[in-house]
Order: structure tokens, then sequence, then C-alpha cells
């Protein structure tokens, strides 16, 4: 700890009372897989690989302040310390740094288990490479050859499928923020196999018979099924249904009213509006002493009395929402925190402390994942 703070001291004028620190565990680590993993997060202000210790400068984009992290690999232990200079209203930025942070570093060095079907698409691009070199068969057969065709065609007829499926998932991935999902945030695409007499004759040769093609084609359907299934998925996270999300609400033991907005009552005059929503759904939350907050329903307290859901149609309209609401991050004007889901905003009220806006937030994505 001592030898951290130092760290900290020397690179950012710090306050000793408001510094935090956390341990985590990670299987796989070393200080410069954290590195690597960190490129393109976070700012790397120095790293000294004697001691084992790296110092970054981490700005999210769903907080306004900046936190300065020194952390120490030490076998699977990972130290971080960290310190922000926080406004009028308490961000807690540390503490999300450092959620932030691990959640990243989890990720990169694949503890996870997100990419699971990413191995099958490996074990499968194993399996063709390997039945195209097994053992040399001499006897070429002119009725084995027009197997291995029809075999072959058989198998690029659903290699074109997988891709087309491929590419409207990675189309769609790019139409909204899907971080907090179990889903990968690329498919790559598979290539077809030649198809004539000559590589017929040629994958006879080199022991890649009719029987093993048709086995690497039911292999491939399989992965064509889990690409469909992807789709379904990020369909469901993209311009979702209203009805859809109140339901996923009224399961939340701590949600005390849920309502959804109409252009009579919308607070934020967005309804329906180029580059508004097309939902906005406030709801209470029994965290949040409602007696104290002023309105006379749900949609006159606003997110003060527990938070909004805000649907919206594109991420550039959701992107443009949250850079409005970041404008008075720190400030007495703050209505909270905001998170980014695939094309929702989710919002919670600045009366709760930053630890139990991440958690209800949480809770909330993991309800409508379920």
């Amino acid at each position: 700890m001592e030898e951290l703070l130092k760290e900290l001291e020397s690179n950012t004028n710090i306050e000793k009372d408001l510094v935090k620190n956390r341990t985590i565990v990670l299987e796989n680590c070393s200080l410069l897989k954290i590195r690597d993993a960190l490129y393109g997060f976070a700012e790397i202000i120095s790293i000294d690989e004697d001691r084992n210790i790296i110092v970054i400068s981490s700005k999210s984009a769903k907080i306004s302040n900046i936190a300065t992290l020194a952390i120490k690999v030490t076998g699977n232990k990972v130290v971080m310390v960290g310190y922000a200079k926080e406004g009028m209203i308490k961000q807690n930025t540390v503490e999300k740094e450092f959620s932030r942070i691990e959640k990243i570093l989890k990720r990169e060095l694949k503890v996870k288990k997100k990419n699971r079907w990413i191995g099958l698409f490996v074990s499968l691009v194993i399996l063709i490479i390997f039945t195209v070199v097994v053992s040399v068969i001499r006897h070429k057969d002119g009725k084995e050859i027009d197997k291995i065709i029809n075999a072959t065609n058989d198998y690029n007829v659903t290699v074109d499928i997988y891709n087309e499926l491929a590419g409207e998932y990675n189309e769609k991935y790019s139409y909204g923020y899907f971080e907090e999902f179990d889903i990968p945030d690329k498919i790559e695409l598979i290539s077809r196999v030649d198809n004539d007499e000559n590589n017929a004759a040629k994958q006879l040769k080199e022991g890649n018979d009719e029987t093993k093609i048709r086995k690497d084609t039911e292999s491939l359907k399989e992965l064509v099924e889990i690409n469909r299934s992807l789709i379904e998925s990020i369909d469901s996270y993209t311009k979702p249904d209203e009805e859809n999300v109140k339901k996923v609400l009224g399961e939340s033991s701590s949600i005390t009213e849920i309502a959804s907005v109409t252009k009579d009552n919308d607070p934020n005059s967005m309804l329906g509006k180029e580059g508004g929503y097309y939902s906005c759904i406030y709801f209470g939350l029994e965290e949040v002493q409602q007696d104290l907050v002023k309105g006379e329903d749900i949609i006159d307290k606003g997110t003060d009395a527990g938070g909004a859901i805000e649907l919206y149609p594109t991420v550039e309209d959701e992107k443009n929402r949250c850079e409005y609401l970041a404008q008075f991050d720190g400030s007495v004007l703050t209505t909270g925190s905001y998170t980014l889901v695939g094309t929702m905003v989710i919002r919670l009220s600045y009366q709760l402390s930053g630890e139990k806006q991440n958690e209800i937030t949480k809770k909330i994505i993991e309800g409508y994942i379920k």
C-alpha cells in the first residue's frame, strides 16, 4: 500500500483520506498482460517492470472525474490504489473506476466465458485443417470424387448461410452498446472451399472423403444456429419493446411504481421527436423516501424518485442524450447516473449512493438478459 501510495503522490496531487484500494485475483496474469489489456481504455502514465507497478489515468464515459490508479501485480494478485478529486456531489469515481478496470481485465484476460462459441469455431477450423492433411489415399475413384464434389457443394452452401448471418450480426452489434451482455463483439467469417474435379481428387488423395466433409458441414450447421440465436439476442436489446421493458422492471422487488410518459406529461418533451426517445419509463424505488420527493405522481417526480429507462431508435440518439446529461455531472444540477445498454439509457436517482446506483443498474440488466 505505501509503495503504491508513493507512486500516486509522484504523479498527482492527492488527499490521502480520499485514496481507495481494492485487491482482485486474476488467472493468467502479468504486468505486461495488464498493460496490453488496458490500451485504449486508459492512459498509461508509467510502468516499472522491476517492481511490477503500472500507473494509469482513467476516465469512464459514464462519469466526469478523472481517476489516477497505481496497480501492482504479485502472482495472480492485483492490488489497485486510486485517487480522484470529487466535486460537490460525490460520484464515487475511484470505486467506479476500480469496477470498470476489473471488468476490462477479466474480459481481456479471458476469465469470462464470453467467447465459448468462438472456441467451438476454432475447434471446427482445426478439424477442417486436420481432415485436409490426414494420411494419403492413393486410390482414385470417379464415384468417390463425385461424392466429394456434392458434399463440398453442401458445405459451401452452409458457409454462405453462416457468413450471411455473421455479417448481419456484426452490423447490428455496431448499432448499440452491448458490453454488459455475454455476447461476442464480432463473428469471424469462414472461407469457401474450391469445388472442382482437381480439388476433389486432391482431397480424396489427402484423406478428406465425403464422410468427413459432411461431418464438417454438420458442425458448421451448429454454428449457424448459434449465429441465429445471437441475432435474436441482439435484436431484443436494440429498439426493445416498451412492454417487455416494463415487465422486466415489474419483476424487481425494490421497484414500487412504474409509468410510461405520454406527449401530454413528458417532462423532457422528447417523446416521438427527432433525436428523442420513442418511450420513457419512470419508476420509483423503495430505497428512496418517496414522501420527500416533490411531485404529484411518479412521472412528475422524475428520476429523483428512483430512475427511468429511455428507449431510443438509434445509438446516435442515445449518445447525444448522454452527452447532454454529462454537462451536469459533478454539479448541483446532476440527476444521477446513466448507463448505455443496447439502445437504452438506464438512469438512477442522484439520491442513491454510487454503489447502490451500480447495483440496481446491474440488476436491471441481468433481469433483462433473462
